[in-house]
This record gives C-alpha cells, sequence and structure tokens, in this order.
C-alpha cells in the first residue's frame, strides 16, 4: 500500500507556523501542538508576520530655557508605529519620543518634524531608514542655536537630537 503524506499546520503560542508530516492514517487532517513541544530560544525566535523592517525610534532633547511647539509632521514613507507620533510640545529641558516604522514590502521609513522656537524660528529634523542605502539625518536649526544627532545605525535605528541654545 502507498503511504499518502499529509500536511498539518497547527498556530502555537509563540505565533509559529509547525508543519509536520505523518501518514494519512496515522493522524487527523489537524494535530494539535503544544507550545512545549518546540523549545524558541530568543536567538532561534522567528519574527511575528507584521514586525517591520525597518524603524527609526526618535528623541529629541531640548536642552534650552523655552518649550517647543509642534509646528507639523509628515512620513514620506512609512507608518507611526504603535501611534507613536510626534508630541504637541517639548518642554524646556525636556525630552520626547516618537518612531516610525516601514509599512509596506521592501520599503523603509522617512519623515520629518519641524518645532517652533518660542522666541521665534524652527527646528527642523528628518530621518531616511532606506530598505536598502545608508540611514541619513539632519537638524536645521536658526542662528544662536545648535542641534546634533547621534546614533541612528541598523535596521531598527535609535537616534537622539539634541537642541541647545549657543
Amino acid at each position: 500500500m502507498q503511504k499518502i503524506r499529509t500536511l498539518a499546520a497547527s498556530a502555537i503560542a509563540c505565533g509559529a507556523l509547525v508543519l509536520t508530516a505523518a501518514p494519512a492514517q496515522a493522524r487527523p487532517a489537524a494535530v494539535p501542538v503544544a507550545a512545549a513541544a518546540v523549545p524558541v530560544t530568543a536567538a532561534a525566535a522567528v519574527p511575528a508576520a507584521d514586525e517591520a523592517a525597518r524603524s527609526t525610534w526618535v528623541t529629541v532633547f531640548n536642552k534650552t530655557t523655552k518649550p517647543l511647539a509642534l509646528a507639523g509632521n509628515r512620513l514620506l514613507h512609512g507608518c507611526w508605529m504603535d501611534n507613536r507620533t510626534p508630541q504637541s510640545w517639548v518642554n524646556s529641558r525636556g525630552a520626547v519620543m516618537f518612531a516610525s516604522e516601514s509599512c509596506g514590502f521592501m520599503t523603509g521609513t522617512e519623515g520629518e518634524v519641524t518645532y517652533n522656537i518660542n522666541e521665534g524660528g524652527q527646528v527642523h529634523l528628518t530621518w531616511n531608514n532606506p530598505y536598502s542605502g545608508a540611514n541619513s539625518y539632519t537638524c536645521t536649526v536658526p542662528s544662536g542655536y545648535s542641534c546634533v544627532y547621534s546614533g541612528g545605525s541598523g535596521n531598527s535605528a535609535q537616534v537622539t537630537f539634541t537642541f541647545t541654545k549657543d
């Protein structure tokens, strides 16, 4: 008698898909698999299907005595991560964090944020974490102010912009 092999798929607690092969007579079409049956370590874990290929976490430090008011923001590529959009204000001597991620096939994330300075002028920040190529960042401020960024490498980038008065 020719053995006919069937594949049964069961989702397990960690969200991975387990395929098992068995003769048709030996098992029912769907085989439940306990989570403990497949040990998963952090190094061997399969990323979730909805995990973005690229993400950028942006931290803005305002080291001045004046608050910054959000003037605008936009994403040229990607989506805001978990509703982590830029906040309306960055308090004096305060910090805010926001994040964007890719949300399409073989795409990255790119965006910009502009804050108004209480005394006049604007702080303009940009980030680009492409699917292919190097990450890039800019920070443009008016005369009398400085802005530097640090970090920002890798597919899951974390960049910090620090805004100061000269």
